[in-house]
């Protein structure tokens, strides 16, 4: 969480909100209703910001049907080789 929470400072500094790193480090995915659910950001600052983080490769963007999940790339590579 330390490591991405720079990144973040380091290419989206406006973007360094600790609500809304909380709410990517909640589970190893989030949709942008999880940050509308958690005021932190409006619907379309939300797509905003995941969008953002997609960019910089902290999120990868995943179709599951009509939703899309959000997926932090570097938790779930620790879950994985977690064994």
């Amino acid at each position: 969480m330390a490591q991405q929470s720079e990144a973040v400072k380091a290419y989206l500094p406006k973007l360094s909100s600790r609500d809304l790193l909380h709410v990517i480090f909640e589970q190893p995915h989030c949709r942008m209703a999880n940050l509308v659910e958690r005021d932190v950001a409006a619907q379309q600052a939300a797509a905003r910001y995941l969008k953002a983080l997609v960019g910089i490769g902290i999120l990868r963007e995943v179709q599951l049907g009509r939703d899309k999940l959000l997926v932090n790339v570097e938790w779930m590579k620790l879950l994985a080789n977690d064994r």
